[in-house]
């Protein structure tokens, strides 16, 4: 008994030493799959943006070159509606699916942002298929502009990246094309075969 006595402090150490290593790994542990998820996530979120914008795109280009049919504005190859209502469903079908992810994974500030812009392009659907008058399609051009820019504002805080500080980052290049345009609506056009303000439908708008 003396003996364990005598033993008992210095296994009683090594119980808590032995401890205290177990403790220390698993919040390193613990820490590090924390880490590793949000990482993950992180990703997630980012492919889950920039797919639901790149839909978007899509619905608003297909948009812009039906309404360029019907002289809304000036596009170098304009789609009838015959052409282009078909493939805007399917755009607009293909967006839906893209939101559903930003739903599951976006941020509330982020969805709140999203749905604002995908609602903004629904005036340019409804100019284009001839729902509404092309009066008002510089303005909904300057909304969509507006909100694509709060989407990528809001996007971007969400996964820590830092913001673009130059005046009109993240304006929508058809909010330039729609000035000119409507320049060309309102003056005519120096050379009869292209109006002045033409716009290409690129992937970089």
């Amino acid at each position: 008994m003396a003996s364990l006595a005598a033993q008992l402090p210095a296994l009683i150490g090594v119980l808590i030493g032995a401890a205290a290593a177990y403790a220390a790994t698993f919040a390193t542990d613990r820490t590090r799959w924390r880490r590793e998820q949000s990482v993950r996530w992180d990703v997630k979120r980012a492919d889950a943006y920039a797919e639901y914008g790149f839909a978007v795109k899509k619905v608003i280009t297909l948009a812009v070159a039906i309404a360029g049919h019907s002289g809304a504005f000036s596009v170098t190859e304009p789609l009838t509606p015959a052409e282009g209502v078909g493939l805007l469903a399917d755009a607009e079908h293909e967006r839906a699916m893209k939101w559903e992810t930003v739903l599951l994974l976006g941020s509330d500030e982020v969805v709140e942002a999203a749905r604002r812009w995908h609602r903004s392009v629904f005036r340019l659907q409804e100019i284009a298929r001839g729902y509404a008058t092309a009066d008002g399609w510089d303005e909904a051009v300057k909304v969509v502009s507006r909100e694509r820019g709060r989407f990528y504002e809001a996007a971007r805080r969400d996964l820590g990246l830092r913001q673009g500080n130059a005046a009109g980052i993240y304006d929508w290049h058809y909010s330039q094309s729609a000035r000119a345009s409507r320049e060309a609506r309102i003056s005519p056009s120096p050379e009869p075969h292209q109006s002045p303000g033409a716009a290409q439908l690129d992937t970089d708008s």
